[in-house]
């Protein structure tokens, strides 16, 4: 799990940024898994939109990106209809980072936030959402 950058292709030279992180784990470090009504990802490069998909960030979908030193910024949201998440029907993440050229796929310096919002849904979650990137 977490944001790679892939060695160039030995053909082709192209390399990819893949972003793999689970939107909806729980506080347990259970990735999970859900209907969604849609899902957007998108990739900006120095601010510049580069890519955009509708992968919830499974790492399906990979970016292709430059071999240049860049800042880039990862943004996923996704929906998902209220039968099934009443207490939190739309889940947003961005992470931004540095990255360039390397010689081996990379994991990236990306990094989430752990938080245990106050709910009286008896539906919420008990446990803090949490997830793990390295």
């Amino acid at each position: 799990m977490g944001v790679f950058r892939t060695a160039p292709d030995p053909d082709t030279g192209e390399q990819r940024l893949v972003g793999a992180l689970p939107l909806l784990a729980d506080g347990e470090g259970h990735a999970g898994s859900t209907r969604y009504t849609s899902a957007t990802s998108a990739l900006y490069r120095d601010g510049v939109e580069v890519g955009r998909n509708d992968d919830p960030l499974s790492g399906s979908q990979p970016f292709t990106v430059g071999a240049a030193d860049a800042e880039y910024r990862l943004t996923a949201s996704v929906e998902r209809p209220a039968d099934v998440a009443a207490a939190s029907t739309r889940v947003d993440a961005g992470f931004t980072f540095r990255s360039k050229q390397v010689a081996a796929t990379t994991a990236l310096p990306v990094s989430t936030v752990r938080f245990a919002p106050p709910s009286t849904s008896p539906r919420a979650f008990p446990r803090a959402f949490r997830s793990w990137c390295r």
